[in-house]
């Protein structure tokens, strides 16, 4: 499942699910973090993801402070995506007011791309939806985890399924 608003460690806790491909929250985001195993797969530096027509979208890179008063997309209204995003912005003092919200990456890069907002991702996500990245500056990297409870990180089909999948994000850098 592709789902912004889901909590995958919530999902994971209670078998819902048995792995998740995602990023790590904060350590300050995490609760019970000793429960779960994650293993980085692909490490990548974020960017400021625009409308190809922004004026910023031709920029060396973008500061926190460049995206003021700009409207961001997100995930829902208290989701993982949105409290890592508000812990960010926390972090380097930037007031967001408006913001365009919702569960579906491809509605989220579409909204990007008309130029309704921006939002954080990497290259990648850029090159894929047809939109502008440019670097961030202070740099900050994200990470790709193959993430699983820690209980059945030993188990022979999650240890194949992380095998592979490490072996083929390391040919893809």
């Amino acid at each position: 499942m592709t789902d912004i608003g889901a909590n995958v460690l919530d999902e994971l806790a209670e078998n819902h699910l048995d792995v998740a491909l995602d990023r790590v929250p904060p350590s300050s985001l995490w609760c019970n973090k000793a429960d779960f195993f994650s293993c980085g797969l692909i490490e990548e530096r974020q960017c400021a993801l625009l409308s190809p027509a922004d004026p910023r979208s031709t920029y060396a890179e973008l500061s926190f402070k460049d995206l003021c008063g700009l409207p961001i997309v997100t995930g829902p209204e208290n989701s993982l995506e949105e409290k890592i995003l508000q812990k960010k912005c926390a972090d380097y003092n930037i007031n967001l007011s408006k913001f365009y919200r919702s569960d579906n990456v491809a509605i989220i890069m579409d909204l990007v791309r008309t130029g309704k907002g921006f939002t954080f991702g990497p290259a990648s996500f850029g090159k894929h939806y047809h939109v502008a990245a440019v670097p961030m500056v202070p740099e900050d990297y994200e990470s790709l985890c193959f993430i699983c409870l820690r209980q059945n990180s030993t188990m022979p089909k999650l240890v194949l399924l992380r095998d592979f999948l490490l072996k083929r994000c390391s040919k893809e850098k």
